[in-house]
């Protein structure tokens, strides 16, 4: 009996126990479900997006752990998302190499941008030389930053980039200002001055580069812009059409010459070869005519085979005759031909010329005849090469013409233009012959100066501004002086091909600040 008793108790205590494991078992389970089901739900916020299937299994699988299943039963979904997530990580991965390279162009081109207000362009330069974040989520704060600048830019309110912009009052869109303005008038009068149309587009231009001159609103502008566009449209069509009645016209030239040239060449060789058959008919006739006489002994028979031989010469000699003709008509021909020639060739010449004045005015500014804009981009490419190359010092420097605007205003765009001229004349009087001129646009001329030092580069720029100032202008009968303000820096060692010009016009701007008919240097 006390051996069943021991059993009993021993059973009760299993019992116990196993209850106990059960017990745990569940707690365990229950534990794991709710540690599986956070992570799911985090899943579900994070890989939101990235597609759609992916998207549904989250959801099932997170449906699923609220029903309470056992976890054993969840392993094939599991299995499953596993298995997904390993198909779109390299989408993932993907999307965060196009989000740094946006990132990547989209500042580049805005640092592009001319007339940018400098602090806003150091900002872009600090930003660029950041350290590339690696998470997703700090690249899409760097995006914002992008967009941030942006704005910046179009609205020009120096506000510096900060995280809790985005609770912030949103900022008021405004117009460009004065200074953007002005740069928007001056390349649309420095575009006019390069276009070479004919007729009424010629005209028109015209017209509205005298109505940039004396200074249009804001409000204007866009349709001015507007118009030019049109315009050009219109002046290349004009050209194209020119163009294309020229080469119809030499080519219907060209088609009737050769097929004029084509009968020439069968006519000729036909005369040549009569000639030859006509020139073997009264070799024959007179050799036959010779043995004839001598073997004849009769007078008579002798007088009637030299009257035939002579009728049969006379033949063959009238065919020369024709022949000759023949050969005098070809040389007309063929002088007409000539002429038609000649003809071509002189036009010719006269396409040839015109397309090397294109070609000119495709680096040579109109008004003043100094470089252009074109021919300042390609140059300035060439002297950063050879400077990177052979490691001498090479400067820049952008001169303004001060209170130009005031000319045109007070005396008129002739006087305006007249100044340009001068100053132009002026400039290329005042440097050497290593430096090069351009006129950047509107007022504003660039001088590239290479093998000069910093300590010798204030001379030549002071004697440019003394120069200037010097000189007698005279508008409407009364004496003006004109100044100039300079901006000028020397490329560093690490610049890329726009820093020092960057530097330079920051140079300007920060010259022309302070006062008129004065130079900064930025070192």
């Amino acid at each position: 009996m006390d051996n069943v008793n021991l059993v009993l108790d021993q059973l009760t205590t299993t019992t116990q126990l196993t209850d106990q494991s059960n017990e745990v078992a569940s707690v365990v389970d229950e534990q794991a479900l709710t540690i599986l089901y956070n992570l799911v739900s985090h899943l579900c916020v994070a890989c939101k997006g990235i597609h759609k299937s992916l998207d549904n299994r989250l959801a099932e699988l997170s449906q699923q752990l609220e029903t309470g299943k056992n976890i054993s039963q969840m392993l094939p979904f599991l299995i499953n998302l596993d298995q997904m997530l390993k198909l779109y990580v390299p989408q993932v991965s993907s999307n965060y190499l196009y989000l740094q390279a946006l990132i990547h162009s989209s500042t580049n081109k805005l640092k592009q941008v001319n007339g940018l207000p400098p602090k806003l362009r150091q900002q872009l330069k600090e930003f660029s030389e950041q350290t590339t974040p690696e998470t997703f989520s700090e690249n899409q704060q760097r995006l914002a930053q992008v967009f941030e600048f942006y704005h910046l830019a179009l609205t020009n309110k120096p506000i510096s980039f900060t995280p809790e912009l985005e609770s912030s009052a949103p900022v008021k869109h405004s117009l460009l200002d004065q200074h953007h303005h002005q740069r928007i008038c001056d390349e649309l009068q420095r575009l006019i001055s390069e276009l070479d149309f004919h007729g009424k587009a010629t005209q028109q231009l015209q017209k509205i580069r005298d109505q940039l001159l004396t200074g249009v609103s804001p409000d204007v502008l866009p349709n001015l812009c507007q118009q030019v566009i049109q315009l050009m449209i219109e002046g290349m069509r004009e050209e194209r059409k020119e163009s294309q009645e020229y080469v119809f016209s030499l080519n219907q030239n060209l088609q009737r010459m050769n097929q004029d040239f084509s009968e020439h060449v069968a006519l000729s060789q036909n005369i040549h070869q009569n000639s030859r058959v006509q020139h073997k008919s009264l070799t024959k006739q007179i050799v036959n005519l010779g043995l004839e006489v001598k073997a004849s002994d009769d007078l008579n028979y002798t007088k009637q085979l030299v009257q035939q031989r002579i009728i049969q010469i006379g033949n063959v000699l009238k065919e020369n005759d024709r022949l000759d003709q023949q050969v005098q008509e070809l040389a007309q021909r063929l002088a007409l031909m000539d002429t038609q020639l000649e003809r071509l060739r002189k036009q010719s010449e006269q396409q040839q010329k015109r397309l090397d004045t294109k070609r000119n005015q495709l680096f040579i500014d109109s008004l003043t005849q100094v470089y252009n804009r074109n021919a300042l981009d390609e140059r300035m490419e060439l002297e950063y090469k050879r400077w990177r190359r052979y490691g001498y010092q090479l400067a820049i420097a952008i001169i303004d013409i001060d209170h130009f605007k005031v000319i045109n205003q007070q005396f008129g765009h002739l006087a305006g233009d007249k100044a340009l001229k001068v100053v132009a004349r002026a400039l290329q009087s005042s440097l050497r012959d290593t430096d090069f001129l351009a006129r950047f646009g509107g007022e504003e001329f660039v001088i590239l100066m290479p093998k000069i030092n910093a300590d010798d580069l204030m001379i030549p720029l002071e004697h440019v501004c003394e120069h200037i100032r010097s000189l007698p202008f005279r508008f409407k009968q009364q004496q003006v002086t004109i100044t100039v303000s300079i901006g000028a820096t020397l490329f560093r060692d690490n610049d890329k091909l726009l820093d020092a010009f960057e530097r330079a016009d920051q140079a300007l701007y920060e010259a022309k600040s302070r006062a008129i008919d004065s130079i900064n240097i930025i070192n």
